[in-house]
């Protein structure tokens, strides 16, 4: 969506910042006066140098017991006056620092948006894409024998549970045996009856001698 000022479209971003800009300097302002308005308060409060708000807040309000050991009776009334005032002045500072923040981003925005036909983003783009490739083709042969041991699996396993005939094998005359390798621990089907065979196991490849 944009709109139409002085025949030039405006993008959102633009509004967006705008508004940061606003609020940081309403705050910035608001954070001002508020200091001048305790200015003689913390500098009676401290007379021997400076006192800002920041250092009130480290000093007084981190260890008010031990603060409070050397201060007069106005000073402590001073103190609880600027304390009543510290959780409006941080507010501000967080309001502040997060409309900074989000004016950072969208002049960062505005500048990629500005200069992105500079960027090389299409050799950046082929070599995302060269990269997923890569890793696909690398990726395709352990899918796939992935599939083939679950396929494999799933054929050899009788449906009734290991060392059971499948339904049907009594109708048909046949009836297996399922035997474990001795590598892996794959179970695999072999038919009853046949005596000693020569097995290959289609988890791990290893060959062995399976009697039936």
């Amino acid at each position: 969506m944009t709109m139409n000022l002085f025949k030039r479209p405006i993008r959102p971003a633009y509004i967006i910042l705008a508004l940061c800009l606003l609020l940081f300097a309403w705050k910035t302002s608001q954070l001002g006066s508020m200091h001048r308005e305790l200015e003689s308060a913390l500098r009676e409060l401290q007379p021997s140098k400076p006192l800002t708000m920041e250092l009130f807040i480290r000093d007084y309000l981190s260890d008010p017991f031990g603060k409070a050991a050397g201060l007069s009776q106005r000073q402590l009334q001073l103190a609880q006056q600027i304390s009543a005032r510290v959780p409006g002045y941080e507010s501000a500072t967080a309001w502040r620092g997060d409309a900074l923040g989000v004016a950072f981003i969208t002049v960062l925005y505005l500048l990629f948006m500005r200069f992105r036909s500079r960027l090389p983003l299409e050799r950046w783009r082929g070599a995302i894409r060269g990269w997923v490739q890569r890793l696909a083709i690398r990726m395709a042969p352990l899918i796939a024998e992935a599939r083939r041991r679950a396929e494999e699996q799933r054929q050899g396993r009788p449906a009734g549970g290991f060392g059971q005939a499948r339904p049907g094998a009594a109708a048909s005359g046949t009836v297996y045996d399922v035997v474990a390798c001795p590598s892996c621990g794959q179970k695999l089907r072999l038919p009853s009856g046949k005596g000693a065979l020569r097995v290959k196991c289609s988890g791990c490849g290893v060959q062995f001698e399976a009697r039936t």
